[in-house]
C-alpha cells in the first residue's frame, strides 16, 4: 500500500455539492452578466459567497477521506 499514489477525491467531491450551491452560482452569474453589460465592477463577493458554500458542503466528506 505505501507504494500506491494518493488519489485526490477533492475535486470529485466538490463537483457532487455544487447542486447544493445553485443559488449561489445563480447569484454569481447575475452579477457577471451586469458586469459584461456595465463593464466595470467585479464579482469577486459573490464568487466567494459560491465557494465557501462549496466548503461548508464539501468539508465533511473530504475528512472522511482524509482520516
Amino acid at each position: 500500500m505505501a507504494d500506491e499514489e494518493p488519489v485526490d477525491t477533492m475535486p470529485e467531491i466538490r463537483e457532487a455539492v455544487k447542486p447544493k450551491c445553485a443559488a449561489d452560482w445563480k447569484d454569481y452569474q447575475g452579477c457577471v452578466y451586469r458586469i459584461q453589460s456595465r463593464g466595470d465592477g467585479t464579482c469577486e463577493p459573490q464568487y466567494m459567497e459560491w465557494l465557501k458554500c462549496i466548503d461548508k458542503h464539501s468539508a465533511k466528506q473530504i475528512l472522511k477521506v482524509l482520516k
